[in-house]
């Protein structure tokens, strides 16, 4: 499907598009509005309803632009070692949680706009249900295709190869795993403690680039412990 440099560049701006418009509207719009007011609390209702869409609507985008692949991902779902790697990811991932959870540690930005999410949705029982699979289904597959995928699997590796740079697949998974990682913290001010912050915080997300080297570059595994992960932090803050 991406056999052009032009396509996995058209693929690119896409990929671009939609958390640009989202991160200007939320961001822009919605950090400068303090959700006291009813009004208010109407803006943030629609602003995260567009966000939800805005997710939905992505996805939809990119499964069919990678139908071909993920079809190959589900015909290759046999190898037990695989499954076992997985296994591995989802428990250190949780282990490390549950560790950073002991010790109070997290990043007041990215938390901070969960919340208003949520609360916004509180009052709707509809959207809080579509809230909650949007974070804890929709979004991990959204983030292994954009990371992974693109990413580690497509973008860095032409990259780094036209750079003659040896090791490009190390280097593609430590650069797609920062991305990763800055995509969780860019809302609200970046400081140097924001920012060695959300490294220690979203650390495991390190572990899904590896899974998804290790199983042969499969994202249906890394996809699987994502939302695993994610629904067991879901429900740990409910």
């Amino acid at each position: 499907m991406f056999n052009s440099w032009k396509s996995q560049k058209q693929l690119f701006v896409g990929l671009l598009l939609f958390p640009a418009l989202d991160l200007f509207i939320n961001d822009g719009i919605g950090l400068m509005m303090p959700q006291t007011s009813p009004a208010n609390k109407t803006i943030a209702l629609l602003l995260t309803l567009f966000s939800i869409l805005r997710f939905w609507i992505e996805i939809a985008v990119f499964i069919f632009f990678i139908r071909n692949y993920l079809k190959t991902c589900f015909i290759n779902l046999k190898s037990i070692k695989n499954w076992l790697a997985t296994l591995l990811c989802i428990v250190s991932a949780i282990l490390y949680n549950i560790v950073i959870s002991v010790l109070h540690i997290s990043v007041p930005a990215a938390q901070h706009s969960t919340e208003n999410s949520v609360s916004a949705a509180a009052s709707h029982i509809s959207l809080l249900v579509l809230l909650a699979v949007t974070i804890i289904l929709i979004s991990p597959i959204l983030e292994e295709i954009i990371f992974q995928y693109f990413f580690q699997k497509i973008f860095f590796p032409i990259i780094f190869n036209k750079l003659n740079i040896k090791r490009g697949n190390l280097y593609a998974l430590l650069a797609s795993t920062l991305l990763f990682i800055g995509s969780h913290i860019i809302n609200g001010n970046i400081t140097i403690k924001t920012i060695i912050t959300g490294m220690i915080v979203y650390a495991p997300l390190l572990l899904l680039g590896i899974l998804y080297e290790k199983t042969d570059k499969n994202i249906i595994y890394p996809i699987v412990a994502h939302i695993i992960i994610n629904f067991i932090g879901m429900i740990s803050i409910t």
